[in-house]
């Protein structure tokens, strides 16, 4: 795989946190983690994920531990 090139996964937090019956994360980041799943390239992620908030909060999400790449 070339450098840049990552495959983003939900990690077990991650589905917990949309799992739940009122989750604590804001609309935006569940939504994310639900797109995100068990597994989505990169080059997908840019695509589904268009605005430049998406991807700071994919950076986020990852710091969280709810997803890995």
């Amino acid at each position: 795989m070339a450098t840049g090139e990552r495959i983003y996964r939900r990690t077990a937090s991650g589905l917990r946190a949309i799992q739940a019956e009122e989750p604590e994360l804001a609309p935006e980041y569940v939504r994310i983690l639900a797109i995100i799943g068990d597994g989505m390239h990169s080059d997908v992620v840019r695509t589904v994920l268009r605005r430049h908030a998406d991807h700071m909060r994919i950076a986020e999400l990852e710091a969280q531990g709810l997803i890995t790449g």
